[in-house]
C-alpha cells in the first residue's frame, strides 16, 4: 500500500460520515500538488496545522476534523489551530477512525 492511502481513506470515510449526517463539511488539503500543466509542485494556500477537514454542525458551531492513522500526533502547529478553535467556541476533533468522529459529534 501507497504512503498517504490509509490517511486518504481515513479521510474520504470522515467525509461519507458527516454527509450522512447532513453536516456541512469539506476537505481542507494543504499539501502540495503537482501541476502537470505547469509542471512543477503548487503549494496550497492556507494556513499551517489547519485540520483537514472543516466544517458547520447544524447548529452553525465551527468544527474541525484532523485525522490522524498509527501512532501520529498533532504537530505544534496543529496543537495552536486545535487551541484557538476551542478558544473560539468552535468543535475540533480528532479522529483516529469514524468511531472517534461519530463519538465527538454525538457529544456535541
Amino acid at each position: 500500500m501507497k504512503r498517504g492511502q490509509p490517511h486518504t481513506k481515513l479521510v474520504n470515510d470522515c467525509l461519507g460520515y458527516l454527509a450522512q449526517r447532513s453536516i456541512y463539511a469539506w476537505s481542507n488539503p494543504t499539501r502540495a500538488v503537482y501541476d502537470s500543466k505547469r509542471g512543477a509542485w503548487r503549494k496550497m494556500k492556507g494556513g499551517k496545522g489547519v485540520a483537514d477537514i472543516l466544517g458547520m454542525l447544524p447548529s452553525g458551531r465551527f468544527v474541525a476534523v484532523e485525522c490522524k492513522c498509527g501512532k501520529d500526533t498533532l504537530r505544534p502547529d496543529q496543537r495552536a489551530f486545535r487551541d484557538a478553535v476551542a478558544a473560539n467556541g468552535g468543535l475540533f476533533i480528532l479522529a483516529r477512525c469514524v468511531g472517534d468522529l461519530h463519538d465527538k459529534i454525538e457529544e456535541a
